[in-house]
């Protein structure tokens, strides 16, 4: 340990400078830009709004869904969306990684809704649109051929 004789130890000390001790309390307050020019980089302006249609296929009417717990879901089955630049060109897909969509009575958003989670009699039914569906593509394919 280095011992500084003491008019050391004075100078150190007073080295340290007054400003760092003044007060620094404001005596006036600073007005702010409330945000109408560019200066702080918000902007008041108002965003456009944008309308966007959704469109929903139904494949079938509303019914009596049920899960393999027997709950009852009253819905109605949509299809998921195709290419809306040419949506007469592909088939409807009605399932999608094991899910349906469902518009549940009363809601405003569909839900996915697992197909294995279904009843049997109610997987019977989507399994059957699902097969009348690609019967109805294929024939529309075949037709499309011979014209």
């Amino acid at each position: 340990m280095k011992v500084y004789p003491l008019p050391v130890l004075l100078a150190l000390i007073g080295g340290l400078g007054a400003e760092e001790f003044t007060d620094s309390t404001p005596t006036a307050f600073e007005t702010r830009n409330s945000g109408q020019t560019s200066e702080s980089g918000v902007s008041m302006a108002k965003r456009e709004t944008k309308t966007r249609k959704v469109t929903y296929i139904a494949v079938c009417e509303t019914r009596n869904w049920k899960n393999s717990e027997g709950t009852v879901i009253k819905a109605m089955m949509l299809a998921f969306d195709s290419d809306p630049k040419a949506p007469e060109k592909q088939p409807l897909q009605l399932v999608s990684e094991g899910k349906i969509r469902l518009l549940i009575d009363g809601a405003k958003q569909f839900n996915l809704y697992p197909l294995a989670k279904l009843s049997g009699e109610d997987q019977e039914f989507v399994n059957k649109l699902v097969a009348a569906r690609k019967a109805e593509a294929a024939a529309k394919e075949e037709k499309s051929k011979t014209e």
